[in-house]
């Protein structure tokens, strides 16, 4: 990375901060160096990648934005292109997790099915104003627990965890679902993939 690309990624870190100060950029990332913003911000010193990452996370710009790679500077969620959505439905129709029929979609795994509905009734109850904050909130609290999950096959699923997932009352519960489903899971391919 030359001076000239260092100065840049300060411009651009400097056009993100907006109005706020870099002490308070500082505290919203919770980065304790608030001189080391400035440093960045001066095209003194290139930023760190946890540093990038606290940056776009905190104000919604992307890190390739940041560093120059792209115009487009993207504010409010991440983009998803038809081939990654087509990829990742493939992906759940071969897991069983959701089927195809005539009239469209129907989600089969339970766990998916709770955290979808607690996602959109977040969205649903909340003012047009707060939605996105109320729903990244629930994002970072909630549906992180289930980040590194992988989608159980519902074919060796049982009643008892379907039950359990569609029961289940808060995040803590729906992961004791999670297990049992595991557990049914790791049982059939022992019984019947050996």
């Amino acid at each position: 990375m030359d001076r000239k690309d260092i100065e840049e990624i300060g411009k651009r870190i400097r056009e993100i901060r907006g109005n706020d100060k870099q002490k308070v950029m500082a505290q919203k990332i919770s980065y304790e160096n608030q001189s080391m913003i400035s440093k960045i911000e001066n095209g003194k010193q290139a930023p760190s990648l946890d540093l990038l990452l606290l940056i776009s996370k905190e104000y919604g710009a992307s890190i390739d934005w940041i560093l120059g790679r792209t115009k487009e500077k993207r504010t409010q969620g991440e983009i998803i292109t038809y081939y990654q959505a087509v990829k990742l439905l493939i992906d759940m129709i071969l897991h069983r997790s959701i089927e195809v029929n005539g009239d469209g979609f129907q989600i089969k795994d339970p766990i998916l099915e709770k955290l979808l509905s607690d996602g959109l009734a977040i969205w649903d109850n909340k003012k047009n104003l707060n939605k996105l904050e109320w729903l990244e909130k629930w994002e970072q609290n909630e549906l992180m627990q289930f980040d590194m999950r992988m989608l159980i096959c519902t074919e060796f699923l049982n009643s008892d965890f379907k039950e359990c997932a569609a029961e289940a009352r808060n995040e803590e519960e729906l992961l004791m679902a999670y297990k049992k489903g595991l557990d049914a899971e790791e049982k059939y391919r022992a019984e019947y993939c050996e």
